[in-house]
């Protein structure tokens, strides 16, 4: 992610989301990944805890185009970024962690 003097977010490879409609198709792509781990009792609820970021997220965009001011949007997408990433690496953890033969 790079960050231009004005605070704005320009789009990069590591982004998985723009908005928070992209943000529920890619928790959605998530949880169909966790649903086939063998350990997804405790990564559903990491799962869970994201999910309401989502519409806080949609809220935050809202307040910002009636204000013309994306600041705290940009803000809490990076925030979601981070919580996304390190589920990603649970996901790749526990999959490889799999006994094989499953």
């Amino acid at each position: 992610m790079t960050l231009v003097p004005k605070g704005r977010i320009i789009m990069g490879m590591t982004e998985k989301f723009s908005n928070a409609i992209e943000a529920r198709k890619y928790l959605d792509s998530l949880q169909k990944q966790i649903r086939s781990l063998s350990f997804n009792p405790d990564m559903r609820k990491l799962w869970a805890n994201i999910v309401p970021m989502v519409d806080e997220l949609s809220t935050i965009e809202v307040r910002c185009r009636q204000r013309n001011n994306w600041q705290a949007a940009d803000d809490y997408r990076a925030k979601m970024q981070e919580s996304c990433n390190m589920i990603e690496k649970y996901i790749l953890l526990l999959t490889l962690m799999e006994p094989e033969g499953n």
